[in-house]
């Protein structure tokens, strides 16, 4: 069975199911990374539970591997949504952007958030080790 990450929603209502109209729920055009720094292997998540999981703008997992002599901490990489948030009228937004952080020793967080992205922050990773970090984003209400 898959990931529920891996399912598209479908609305109920009409003569016809249809795929939902919200583009960050979309696989096909998930985030990126950018400016990822050298101390740090940066992937999309798809350890255990998470092995069917692809990535939206909605809904996404990273997993973080130090390398060489590791990571020190700090400013890790910049996450650019795959598509830019807006409000009803095309306005950009900056969205509501949650993150678990439940496995990490120390504290990751997320600054610089716009309507097109946001830049990850991350604790020390010894080189070898990995980190999981899962991040939601919703358009504000």
């Amino acid at each position: 069975m898959g990931s529920i990450l891996e399912s598209d929603p479908v609305v109920v209502g009409g003569p016809t199911a249809s795929k939902s109209a919200d583009v960050h729920r979309d696989t096909s055009k998930p985030p990126l990374l950018t400016n990822t720094v050298a101390t740090l292997a940066v992937a999309e998540d798809r350890d255990s539970n998470l092995t069917y999981n692809r990535n939206s703008d909605s809904t996404h997992s990273w997993k973080l591997t130090g390398q060489g002599a590791g990571f020190p901490g700090g400013f890790a990489t910049r996450v650019q949504f795959g598509s830019e948030y807006k409000n009803d009228k095309g306005e950009s937004v900056v969205p509501i952007v949650t993150m678990d952080t439940t496995n990490l020793f120390g504290s990751a967080y997320l600054g610089n958030v716009t309507s097109t992205g946001y830049d990850l922050y991350c604790p020390p990773v010894v080189a070898g080790a990995t980190v999981h970090i899962r991040v939601s984003t919703k358009n504000p209400t």
